[in-house]
């Protein structure tokens, strides 16, 4: 269970930084409309439900930040991608969650343990009350009458809404007048062709496994809102003035004061109702020129916004840390000559962890010092370490530099992913 948590916060991590970057696209996109905002959210979406996520080495959104063996490693770090955050958070596990020598148990195995089976009752709890949900909702409605196709009116709701994923049906109060009713059914059916009823289900199963991220509830609450205003943006398009005002009518009218979240149903007056008011009394149709900058920042996010390949910005093992410099010494000991004293030094541009693998991309310095401690010689290089982690020791598989003279730039470009090859040159 320890194991599994731990792979699910990675992925609810950076499920968060793709929902922050949304955040401020959707203020970018104020005018634009909203199903390009329903379009983002699927990108958190596929995050979400992809074990292993397609990759992107333009992404904006960084690498898991806790590694594979996180749980077992006698000095946990995270690697963030920002160095701020590793300075503020790294001293403090490597201080209070360190294990003591002979410790039969590391510290983060049990919290992670422990976490893990809250986690799971929590998403029990989350699945129970949309289930309960659903059945108070069908048994209340039970009673209701077909008016027409998948219509029906119900004396015991306030609200028009759609309940049910596979065959849905709207349900509608019995007393709702005609005027109303018209808008209400177009609304209904504009969910119904765009399919909300079952994003919606689908955005609330996610945010039950995810439960414990408050950014995740944030975005829950924004998908809520923007599936709504896209609905009525779909509806307000064939309207006229008198139609807007009718509609803005019947919002008011059906509006529901219910602070609830839930899977379902798609309520006609569910969420923010006031926003939408006004949204819909000042609607215009977007002009050419929002529709293409709003499709041109849709097909950016999806870049920008997948995972970036596995691609981390420092060495988060101190083991590592600590091997690398006498093993940079070990590659160039037959450079060294004379009595002169080697020194190795390297700067991280970027690190891809595998499994038991580890890529570190870096640019190498060498250099030789006389008794004097002037300089001898030396060079600096761009160079790939492939390094593999058998029972606690790390193991060379690789150690990679570039040809000289014209194969120099050719080389580095086949060999460091596309985002350090400016660093490396």
């Amino acid at each position: 269970m320890a194991d599994v948590f731990l792979k699910l916060c990675n992925v609810s991590i950076g499920a968060s930084w793709m929902v922050l970057v949304i955040l401020l696209l959707r203020i970018l996109l104020k005018k634009a409309p909203r199903w390009t905002h329903c379009l983002m959210w699927g990108l958190v979406g596929l995050r979400l439900l992809m074990p292993a996520p397609l990759t992107s080495l333009f992404s904006l959104v960084p690498a898991d930040p806790l590694p594979d063996n996180f749980l077992m490693t006698p000095s946990p770090t995270i690697d963030s991608s920002v160095p701020l955050i590793n300075q503020w958070i790294n001293p403090i596990l490597s201080e209070h969650f360190a294990p003591n020598p002979g410790d039969s148990v590391n510290p983060m195995q049990v919290i992670f343990a422990v976490a893990g089976q809250v986690w799971l009752l929590g998403m029990v709890v989350m699945l129970g009350c949309c289930l309960w949900s659903y059945l108070r909702l069908h048994r209340q409605v039970a009673p209701s009458l077909q008016l027409h196709g998948r219509v029906y009116a119900c004396d015991a709701i306030a609200s028009p809404f759609i309940l049910g994923m596979l065959r849905p049906r709207i349900y509608v109060p019995s007393a709702l007048p005609d005027d109303a009713m018209t808008h209400v059914l177009r609304h209904e059916e504009a969910h119904l062709k765009r399919r909300d009823h079952w994003w919606k289900p689908l955005g609330y199963l996610l945010l039950a496994v995810h439960w414990f991220n408050p950014v995740l509830w944030a975005a829950y609450v924004l998908l809520c809102r923007d599936i709504e205003q896209a609905c009525d943006e779909k509806v307000m398009a064939q309207m006229n003035d008198a139609d807007k005002k009718g509609y803005a009518e019947a919002l008011l009218l059906c509006s529901v004061r219910s602070a609830r979240i839930a899977g379902c149903p798609l309520a006609f007056g569910e969420t923010s109702v006031k926003e939408r008011i006004c949204s819909v009394l000042s609607y215009r149709k977007p002009t050419v020129w929002i529709l293409i900058l709003a499709l041109i920042v849709c097909i950016a996010a999806a870049v920008l916004l997948l995972p970036s390949a596995a691609l981390h910005s420092s060495i988060a093992d101190p083991e590592l840390k600590s091997w690398l410099p006498q093993t940079l010494l070990d590659v160039y000991e037959n450079e060294h000559t004379g009595d002169a004293f080697p020194c190795a030094d390297y700067e991280v541009l970027g690190v891809k962890r595998d499994g038991a693998q580890t890529t570190v991309y870096m640019r190498v310095l060498y250099q030789e010092y006389t008794p004097k401690m002037s300089v001898q010689s030396g060079f600096c290089t761009p160079a790939v370490l492939t390094v593999r982690s058998e029972n606690g020791q790390y193991i060379m598989e690789e150690y990679w530099t570039p040809g000289d003279g014209p194969h120099y730039k050719t080389d580095i470009c086949a060999k460091f992913p596309v985002t350090l090859w400016y660093k490396a040159m």
